[in-house]
């Protein structure tokens, strides 16, 4: 599997190739127009550092993977972006690209996010708005494949893709529960920008061990970071909803029995209910995702500690919405049938939590299976899910 830190690589050297060969003609000429990732120029930057690819390939072959050319293509975009220092994020429409795109779209966000923050730059925060609408318009939708994206594993560069994960599980959690545009806009875009404190703190929170007291509360820093970071942004940033979002990253570590960081004691009826929804996706997501010192908990199993820990750490309330949103078997979870079928549940139902849709990876002697094939266990009442694994079969 390649790695972001490959790709934001190959992102760099493009970039360079591009000053070196003069392949940014749209910037030369004027042109509004974003140049196409295929374009004859650009593939001869991208074939002068050994980066041609095959698009259909990558495309079929490659989940959660940027091709070189979609790199070259929002490099180019943003640059643009950021001279003009458009208000918005451009971004092509959901139908135009495909849904590995528009996430690794997310990925390459965060970390000019996190690059500004630490340059002390407010450019992006201004463009945030377009990135979290389309957002929201494909999670409207169908958006299982967005879902199972957010288990990549991404062990190097986990604090971009926790950002942008957290975001997706935020925005369809408030979709659901029907939450006003205009909440569901703001909550999305706290969460962009809830963690780009740990910025600072990313080598010790790379460890390849639990942490020491002294290196938590070091940590623990992040939070009022980001806040300073945030409130120097000027008053036309989000100047509604502004103080709200601030409000939510400050009790995003805050549980529901009110103790927590940055404040060790909060009156449990302040807590923002944003907030408390934020506690709890942003414990599952780094749950389901591998640490230096611990493997992933698979979602499932993540989803019990979510109800084992109710009522200290996370609301009830909001536990029960989770789990009514993403099931009992949530979007990846590795499940074995009573066929001994072995699959990934590929699609939940809302009025169904136990009976979710599953692609069948392995076949009852435990072969992999060659063709692609999904079984329904809503329209299949014979068949059910006898067992959670924690990894697939070897």
């Amino acid at each position: 599997m390649i790695r972001l830190s490959e790709i934001l690589k190959k992102e760099e050297l493009i970039q360079k190739a591009k000053r070196e060969k003069g392949t940014d003609r749209a910037e030369e000429k004027g042109k509004k127009e974003e140049p196409s990732p295929l374009d004859t120029t650009a593939r001869k930057a991208l074939f002068a550092n050994g980066m041609v690819v095959n698009l259909n390939q990558q495309q079929q072959q490659q989940q959660g993977l940027l091709t070189a050319a979609f790199a070259a293509e929002i490099e180019m975009s943003s640059r643009k972006s950021e001279e003009a220092k458009t208000p918005n994020l451009i971004v092509a429409p959901t139908s135009e690209r495909n849904i590995n795109e528009f996430y690794n779209e997310m990925l390459i966000f965060v970390r000019r996010l996190m690059q500004e923050y630490k340059n002390k730059t407010y450019i992006s925060i201004y463009k945030i708005e377009g990135l979290v609408k389309e957002l929201i318009n494909i999670l409207s939708k169908e958006c299982g494949e967005l879902l199972l994206l957010t288990l990549e594993s991404t062990r190097r560069n986990y604090l971009y893709a926790h950002t942008a994960n957290t975001a997706i599980l935020g925005a369809k959690f408030l979709i659901e529960e029907k939450f006003k545009y205009e909440d569901i806009l703001a909550f999305t875009i706290g969460i962009f920008l809830h963690d780009l404190g740990m910025i600072d703190y990313i080598e010790i929170a790379n460890q390849p061990r639990k942490l020491e007291k002294r290196e938590f509360d070091d940590i623990k820093k992040h939070v009022r970071n980001t806040i300073d970071y945030l409130r120097a942004a000027g008053d036309d940033f989000l100047p509604n909803r502004k103080d709200e979002i601030i409000e939510i990253i400050h009790q995003h570590h805050t549980n529901v029995d009110g103790s927590g960081y940055p404040e060790e004691k909060v009156d449990v009826e302040r807590i923002n209910y944003f907030a408390r929804v934020l506690r709890v996706i942003d414990s599952y997501e780094a749950m389901t995702h591998p640490r230096s010192w611990r493997d992933a908990y698979s979602p499932a199993l993540a989803v019990d500690e979510l109800a084992r820990l109710k009522k200290t750490c996370y609301d009830v309330s909001v536990i029960k919405k989770f789990i009514d949103i993403f099931s009992v078997y949530p979007i990846g979870t590795i499940v074995k049938l009573n066929t001994q079928e072995v699959g990934r549940v590929c699609r939940t139902y809302k009025e169904l939590p136990t009976r979710p849709a599953v692609e069948v990876l392995f076949d009852f002697e435990n072969k992999k299976v060659s063709e692609r094939r999904i079984i329904d266990l809503a329209s299949t009442p014979m068949l059910s899910i006898v067992e959670v694994l924690e990894k697939l079969p070897t």
